[in-house]
């Protein structure tokens, strides 16, 4: 569920950057996006190590896999908070009207919705 979740955000942040031009919401959308590739190659195999039939739960090595793996999911923590603090800031600015006039590819944001506004 949480891959879905973050492809979606990494791309509804992609199109956020596409219509408004803040670079903001493009490193928010690849700091979510970075989540899924990151848990696939680095935090996978330690998954795998620790879910193996034949280990040991008390040993020293798993001891070692699992501070491991807290660790890796605390980078992978940090990207997802660091991407939410930046579109939850993004929204508010928005919403207060404090965000700059939209002045990006294809003229905008302010463009967008004109173009999809019933005739």
């Amino acid at each position: 569920m949480q891959a879905p979740l973050a492809s979606s955000a990494c791309l509804a942040a992609g199109i956020a950057w596409w219509c408004s031009g803040a670079i903001v919401w493009l490193v928010a959308g690849i700091l979510i996006g970075s989540v899924v590739p990151f848990t696939l190659i680095v935090i996978m195999p330690t998954n795998r190590a620790l879910l193996a039939p034949a280990r040991d739960p008390g040993s020293a090595d798993t001891r070692a896999l699992l501070v491991r793996w807290g660790r890796l999911h605390a980078v992978r923590s940090v990207l997802s908070l660091l991407a939410l603090v930046l579109m939850r800031a993004l929204w508010l600015s928005a919403r207060a009207g404090a965000a700059p006039e939209a002045s990006a590819r294809r003229g905008g944001l302010t463009t967008l919705r004109r173009q999809l506004d019933p005739i």
